[in-house]
């Protein structure tokens, strides 16, 4: 089993595994991101998402009822809610760690295997996300066909400048099309 994984199923199988609703998920990222800010200075920083509508989880007997009555029963829920105009929301946190910090904490800084500790990299509020409306419709090939042409002409960094190991596999099994970074990598910090 890749070591990566078993943060993952730990939270599968533990008591977090099965979430009552989709609007009651945490969320966090894996990997460390670097913050660049125009004057060159950086931190290091982590991205967490906490529902606002509190953690909620089901036993295993009853999701094994919900599955038998509605299989789609957390999209239904989730989509549901929305019409009902109960809106989902999810506060945005980060963790930032200064670039001496994470020359003390070592590979820790860069392990997705790794959390960092809340005490010493406490939860900083900095957003929230609300889902306010539902999808009206999937969109087509041809609809989504112009908006993958201008993503694939983004520029993106090489792995050489990504400390995280666990990417630069992934980057050469990729074809160049398809290395598309998922934000503006020189996002300014005010």
């Amino acid at each position: 089993m890749i070591s990566r994984c078993v943060h993952g199923l730990l939270h599968l199988f533990g008591s977090r595994g099965i979430p009552s609703s989709v609007r009651r998920i945490t969320g966090f990222g894996l990997h460390t991101f670097k913050l660049v800010a125009p004057d060159g200075s950086f931190n290091y920083c982590k991205f967490h998402f906490r529902p606002e509508q509190g953690v909620g989880n089901l036993s295993e007997d009853e999701a094994t009822r919900l599955a038998g009555a509605n299989a789609d029963y957390h999209t239904t829920e989730l989509f549901d809610s929305i019409a009902r105009k109960n809106y989902p929301v999810w506060g945005l946190y980060i963790q930032v760690m200064k670039p001496e910090e994470a020359e003390k904490a070592g590979l820790m800084t860069f392990d997705i295997t790794k959390v960092w500790p809340h005490k010493d990299f406490p939860l900083i509020p900095v957003g929230k996300m609300t889902l306010n409306r539902n999808v009206r419709a999937t969109p087509t090939p041809t609809e989504l066909h112009p908006i993958l042409m201008q993503i694939s002409s983004l520029p993106t960094t090489s792995p050489k400048s990504s400390r995280q190991h666990s990417l630069h596999p992934t980057w050469f099994l990729v074809s160049p099309t398809r290395r598309i970074p998922v934000c503006d990598t020189s996002v300014s910090l005010r």
